[in-house]
């Protein structure tokens, strides 16, 4: 059943009749490479036109359903239609079947096609189909695991089963357990070595450098989210972020972990979008959020862009929760009222975002804490400390989460003001407290206290707190918190 063996009757046909390759090979020719940059920066139409011109020239090329698939995903990612999902996700299996009848011979065929299953996973996973999400995410690591065996000097396939890799072998001893029962095994050290070789041979490499705008976000996110490193970021690789609204994106993301928040809402600001560029309504949400903590009037105007425009119900409970803020901001107690009422009733709960303003709003509304956390996501670090403390005396009137909650945003504030005695003296604070149910706050004190500590050279007792976060579980982004904690038991 699975699709990625080895086609024996195929191949003696090929053998047989090499006339066949021409009409069923993949040509990478020079106008798809033009298309797929084109794609990268979401200038969709001018993509579609090189890709009919070279479907004109020569329609028996393979190369275009790998085009048109990626298309077709890149499309469902960035409007987050669940209804246009349910119609459209079938063309990209059809893209694929066609991709089949590519050679086993030629490394491009696995590739592509792990490269559309994986699209595939991503998307199933994020409308919680987590069966399909499974079987398809399977099925994308055996094709690229079995090409990299086979075909060891194709560059391309290194990073996306790189980016395997380093998932899998971030995931919690339970869950590795049970991938290796179905075959499937990961290294998170052996992962990052893929990504960052793959993304650099393929630099290197006049055949393969199309793939270097896609490679470099990857090759940043991955170390960004796993490895908490700032100094890989699409400037660093040399990546004109300026024509992709991915690449600012990641730009924006590296920044605001830097404190540079200010200079984050610019970028986001001068993404590439208006004619001839496909709507990406998720960075006007991204972008609101940036800017309430220094700009609430620009981030207004964001988030109600992004409410006005999106056909997704995903992240509206997490809007109305800014907006929320945003009215907490200009004291109008009306506003807040009225947004905490939409965050429980409008949007969905496909996100963690949306299930932590959801779980948020079912809570009192502590200004406290929310503007604590305004600040500190501004990277105003030193406004953020000097608000928090001068409300410690408010304490006895906080219950046990938001004493919690109060705590680990003061260890958050004084490790990025690179304090870190206070900082590990308010993380263990947070941990001292007792909970019933676990919360993102105390399992996040537990990962960062880990993380200074390693900074620190105390390996052991950062061992001890990155396997403490292991035991938080059942909130919003937990599984997130488990991977990174993995990554830094495996660093260490």
């Amino acid at each position: 059943m699975i699709p990625f063996f080895m086609k024996i009757r195929n191949l003696l046909l090929l053998l047989v009749l090499p006339w066949a390759l021409g009409a069923q090979s993949i040509e990478f020719t020079d106008n798809l490479r033009t298309a797929f940059g084109k794609i990268a920066e979401l200038r969709f139409e001018e993509a579609e036109k090189l890709i009919a011109k070279e479907e004109q020239r020569s329609p028996d090329n393979l190369a275009l359903a790998y085009m048109k698939g990626a298309l077709v995903s890149i499309n469902l990612f960035i409007n987050e239609s669940e209804n246009e999902f349910d119609n459209r996700h079938s063309e990209i299996e059809g893209y694929i079947a066609v991709l089949e009848k590519a050679p086993d011979s030629d490394p491009q065929k696995k590739f592509m096609i792990g490269q559309l299953r994986l699209a595939m996973a991503i998307l199933h996973g994020r409308f919680q189909n987590n069966f399909s999400a499974g079987w398809q995410f399977y099925k994308a690591y055996n094709l690229l695991k079995n090409n990299y065996r086979d075909f060891p000097d194709h560059a391309p396939t290194y990073v996306p089963l790189g980016v395997l890799y380093v998932a899998i072998g971030s995931l919690p001893d339970g869950y590795q357990s049970i991938a290796s029962i179905i075959g499937i095994k990961g290294d998170v050290k052996e992962g990052m070595k893929l990504i960052k070789n793959g993304y650099y041979r393929v630099l290197n490499d006049e055949q393969n450098r199309v793939y270097q705008q896609f490679f470099g976000f990857v090759y940043s996110y991955i170390s960004l989210e796993f490895e908490g490193n700032t100094d890989i970021s699409p400037e660093s690789l040399g990546l004109d972020y300026s024509k992709s609204s991915y690449l600012s994106y990641m730009q924006a993301r590296v920044e605001i972990d830097r404190g540079n928040a200010r200079k984050a809402l610019t970028l986001l600001k001068k993404r590439p979008k208006g004619k001839g560029y496909q709507p990406f309504h998720y960075l006007d949400y991204y972008t609101g959020r940036v800017a309430l903590s220094f700009s609430p009037d620009t981030a207004y105007l964001y988030l109600n862009k992004y409410l006005n425009q999106t056909i997704s119900g995903n992240y509206k409970k997490s809007t109305y929760r800014y907006l929320s803020w945003y009215g907490m901001l200009k004291n109008d107690k009306d506003l807040i009222l009225m947004y905490r009422e939409k965050v429980m009733r409008e949007g969905t709960l496909n996100t963690g975002a949306d299930k932590q303003a959801y779980r948020e709003a079912q809570q009192a509304f502590n200004e406290v804490l929310i503007k604590g956390r305004i600040y500190f996501d501004g990277g105003l670090y030193d406004k953020a400390a000097a608000y928090m403390l001068s409300k410690e005396n408010m304490l006895s009137k906080f219950g046990t989460e938001d004493k919690v909650e109060y705590y680990y945003r003061l260890g958050r504030i004084f490790q990025e003001k690179r304090e870190a005695q206070s900082a590990i003296t308010y993380f263990k604070r947070a941990l001292s407290f007792p909970l019933e149910e676990s919360t993102f706050p105390q399992a996040n004190a537990s990962l960062q206290l880990a993380s200074v500590l390693e900074e620190n050279g105390n390996l052991k007792e950062a061992r001890v707190y990155y396997e403490k976060t292991l035991t938080f579980k059942g909130f919003p982004f937990y599984e997130g918190l488990h991977q990174k904690a993995k990554t830094g038991l495996n660093r260490i």
